[in-house]
């Protein structure tokens, strides 16, 4: 299926699996980039699957190809192919919680910087973006958050909501809770409950 990807000119491959030495090489040469999904197929999402009443033979499936995942996600990093950050969203990972597929790539090698960069520079690149987004610089919209800690120490840093102080987007500031700053996406003075019974 990759090297039928790679003969169609597609943009992207995405998933990581069973892809020998000579179509790793075949995606570098196309240079096309990839997205590994792998937080889709962690022991935690297998285990979210099976309370949900997945059929046994699934999550056996699921267990047995994690590994596969796993190496082919090691040789395409070290082949020095662009890896785009995507977690496959559907039951595992929950909205907002996609900064863990960066914990599994430096679980698996990846430099802290290089699994920011999936979800900034690589990923705005591999959408056709990277002219205005992906990286801070000059002319770019400024897509940015502020993090209390240090992700290039921790990488699970970007995980806790609490640590990220501030989210700018295009510029424009939606969300600061740096010390004296009060500012979130939903300003609420306070709810009022509606009894629609």
């Amino acid at each position: 299926a990759q090297r039928m990807a790679i003969k169609a000119g597609a943009d992207t491959i995405e998933h990581m699996v069973f892809s020998d030495d000579e179509t790793i090489g075949m995606i570098k040469e196309a240079g096309i980039p990839v997205t590994p999904t792998l937080s889709h197929r962690t022991d935690h999402a297998i285990e979210l699957r099976r309370e949900l009443g997945t059929a046994e033979f699934v999550l056996a499936k699921l267990k047995k190809l994690q590994p596969y995942c796993y190496d082919t996600f090691q040789k395409m990093y070290q082949a020095g192919i662009k890896i785009a950050m995507g977690t496959d969203m559907g039951f595992e990972p929950h909205f907002g919680t996609n900064a863990w597929e960066l914990e599994i790539y430096v679980g698996l090698g990846m430099t802290p910087m290089h699994a920011i960069q999936t979800a900034t520079k690589n990923a705005a690149e591999t959408i056709k973006l990277g002219n205005d987004l992906g990286t801070i610089e000059a002319g770019k919209l400024a897509d940015i958050i502020a993090v209390n800690g240090d992700p290039l120490a921790d990488i699970r840093v970007l995980q806790d909501k609490k640590r990220i102080v501030m989210v700018m987007k295009e510029g424009k500031t939606y969300v600061d809770r740096r010390p004296g700053k009060s500012k979130n996406v939903v300003q609420v003075e306070g709810w009022k409950k509606i009894d629609y019974l």
